[in-house]
């Protein structure tokens, strides 16, 4: 009957019932060790004639009232979980596809929609985040997270704009322009993020809040992060998908630094470009002559003269 049930955890460490003869809390704990190890038990109770508490809620009027004692009570709640997926979507279909892979290292926080009203507001009307994580492999899946433990309520999932910064793995990237709503997208591997115009300063987050309660999360989804929870108490469908236009060359193969999942050399599209075209392909043709991606259909960029340069933009070759 408890299956997947644990012992409520919002009053810990549980009180003891002899200094506190409360009969509506919690006097639970999960047992650590031992040959009871997992189970749940309460602090010892001392039972002496008439001196137990009188408001214990009881009621048989064989029992004298004073000498017993009806306040050890046992809390049990249904964690849930939330997660599960940040990639590199090459091709910024808002699906994953082909060869895309999650990305690991990144720190993900999550929100709790406060006040109800549907709208990210961290720091303001939505407090600071209560959990982090960050994306690891998990059952062979790069880019995999969870937050799991989770009582029943509305969450926003972030990625910080601190991921961003220069310097950083993601600098430059941004979400992927799918930005479907979680809620009413029930799809795997798609993109429920949006990064508001700017993830250098807005950060990612989810598109709308998942509202989490028990027994009616979609079963659909990827098992491999659900931490032994109840599948439909779970959701693994909010994943946030990455894009931006990043040449990373075609150095050769021996460097072995060409894409992103490397964190290589690379450069963005920001307008000015040294050639006629962009190479936008984020897959890097390696090759000995570094000339893997000069081909008559490739979008490789070409160095030219500086006489062809706008008058004024300053030029370092290195």
């Amino acid at each position: 009957a408890l299956e997947y049930m644990i012992s409520s955890t919002g009053n810990d460490p549980a009180p003891d019932p002899d200094a506190d003869p409360s009969n509506t809390d919690d006097n639970g704990t999960t047992v650590v060790g031992g040959a009871c190890d997992g189970g749940i038990s309460s602090p010892p109770v001392t039972v002496t004639i008439n001196s137990e508490p009188t408001n214990d809620g009881n009621t048989d009027p064989n029992t004298p009232d004073p000498s017993h004692n009806l306040t050890v009570d046992f809390g049990m709640f249904e964690p849930l979980c939330i997660g599960d997926l940040v990639w590199f979507d090459a091709d910024n279909s808002g699906t994953v596809n082909g060869g895309e892979y999650g990305i690991n290292g990144v720190l993900l926080n999550l929100y709790r929609d406060v006040n109800g009203n549907n709208t990210f507001e961290p720091g303001g009307a939505d407090g600071a985040s209560i959990a982090n994580t960050t994306t690891a492999q998990v059952g062979g899946v790069d880019g995999s997270y969870s937050f799991c433990s989770v009582p029943k309520g509305s969450y926003f999932i972030q990625v910080p704009n601190t991921e961003f910064q220069a310097g950083d793995l993601l600098y430059l990237f941004g979400s992927s322009t799918a930005d479907n709503n979680p809620e009413t997208t029930l799809t795997e591997d798609d993109d429920n993020g949006t990064d508001g115009g700017n993830a250098g300063t807005n950060g990612i987050a989810s598109v709308f809040p998942v509202t989490l309660a028990v027994r009616t999360e979609p079963t659909a989804d990827n098992n491999t992060n659900d931490n032994g929870r109840r599948d439909a108490s779970t959701n693994q469908m909010v994943d946030l998908g990455l894009f931006a236009q990043m040449d990373y060359g075609d150095l050769p193969t021996s460097y072995n630094k060409t894409i992103f999942g490397e964190n290589g050399p690379r450069h963005p599209n920001t307008g000015l470009i040294l050639g006629t075209l962009w190479d936008a392909d984020n897959d890097g043709q390696e090759s000995a002559a570094a000339n893997g991606d000069d081909t008559a259909t490739a979008t490789t960029t070409k160095m030219v003269s500086p006489s062809t340069l706008p008058p004024g933009v300053p030029v370092r070759v290195v």
